[in-house]
């Protein structure tokens, strides 16, 4: 059952989905409700940022550093997650799967690749592949005005014993995602967005929360991730923000060039 799981894409796209909702950052000033109306999606976007810090704090991150662990209650998966990134676009995140091994994966800024003792070398393909990258970058949401058509505050409710405004943003190609602002705080409590996998597109429910100052900036350090049917918990022991992280951390692994040489040699139909 854990193997199958795996190759379903299952923990990959768990994986993808860890940090789409704590580094959100954008420009824009502040958008205020007027009385008798709710606030703006664009308001209670650019809030979120001001009140976990500022833009001008997220643009000082130019590498961070998290370890955690991974519980799947459901399937009996459990593991460690060490994530190491730099900007502009350099990754690697390294899961060690009890009963499982070790899988990596990662971009040197040009490819990204995973690796695994049950699978092997793997280079994605941006076009048709999933989306096992998506979110490990802090900064992939930089800018939301440039990856959504639009923010719009769909009304109130509870949530957890929380009030919460919930949040409608559109992709530029067209999908739906959710956020819920806690009305107390500013912060992002939960999430929904689909997620492709070798299983198809599937929305994910992503609960953060227990947040903790990392420098000048306010950061999530667990979440409760629902997919498929599936809960898995994460918590982050360590977060870290500027610390040295080399290059050489993010070169391609040998079998991962090997397999890059293979790709790009012409076949017998080309010559």
């Amino acid at each position: 059952m854990l193997l199958r799981a795996y190759r379903q894409g299952w923990v990959l796209a768990v994986l993808a989905s860890l940090l789409a909702v704590p580094a959100v950052r954008g420009q824009g000033e502040k958008q205020p409700a007027q009385p008798g109306m709710l606030p703006t999606g664009e308001a209670l976007m650019d809030e979120y940022i001001k009140k976990t810090g500022g833009k001008a704090a997220y643009e000082k991150v130019k590498t961070t550093l998290m370890k955690g662990t991974m519980t799947m209650g459901g399937l009996g998966l459990n593991g460690d997650i060490v994530l190491q990134l730099k900007a502009p676009n350099l990754k690697h995140f390294t899961l060690d799967l009890k009963g499982l091994g070790k899988v990596e994966g990662g971009s040197d800024g040009k490819v990204s690749w995973e690796n695994s003792v049950l699978q092997g070398p793997k280079i994605h393909d941006p076009t048709k592949d999933d989306d096992s990258m998506l979110g490990l970058d802090l900064g992939s949401d930089a800018n939301w005005r440039k990856e959504y058509k639009s923010a719009k505050t769909e009304g109130e409710e509870k949530y957890k014993g929380k009030d919460v405004y919930r949040v409608k943003l559109e992709t530029k190609k067209g999908e739906p995602e959710f956020r819920y602002f806690d009305k107390a705080t500013g912060f992002v409590l939960r999430m929904k967005k689909p997620i492709k996998s070798a299983l198809g597109t599937l929305m994910t429910d992503v609960d953060v929360g227990d947040y903790k100052k990392v420098g000048d900036l306010q950061v999530p350090h667990t979440a409760t991730i629902e997919m498929a049917g599936q809960k898995v918990e994460l918590r982050f022991t360590t977060v870290e923000m500027n610390v040295d992280i080399p290059d050489s951390a993010f070169v391609l692994p040998e079998a991962v060039k090997e397999l890059l040489k293979k790709k790009e040699q012409p076949k017998d139909s080309d010559k």
